[in-house]
């Protein structure tokens, strides 16, 4: 058994490193708005980056529960 406290915490941390991105590519229409002026690269590192976090976390949430956790979500992808 995994300690659901700990990854309920960890969720959480997703869900607003994922907020966050939200929030900083609101104004974003299209990739153009990235690719096109430096403010727009260091957004676009930005959003990798923290996309990247979100990756690790959701691995280490895997190992936590055994993967057992996501199997029971097959409806997310």
């Amino acid at each position: 058994m995994y300690d659901k406290i700990v990854v309920l915490a960890d969720l959480d941390d997703v869900e607003g490193a994922l907020q966050t991105i939200l929030e900083w590519t609101s104004h974003v229409v299209s990739v153009d708005d990235f690719l096109y002026s430096q403010d727009g690269m260091i957004l676009l590192d930005a959003v990798c980056m923290k996309l990247i976090a979100v990756g690790e976390k959701l691995k280490a949430i895997d190992k936590r529960t055994g993967k057992t956790l996501f199997p029971e979500y097959p409806s997310i992808p």
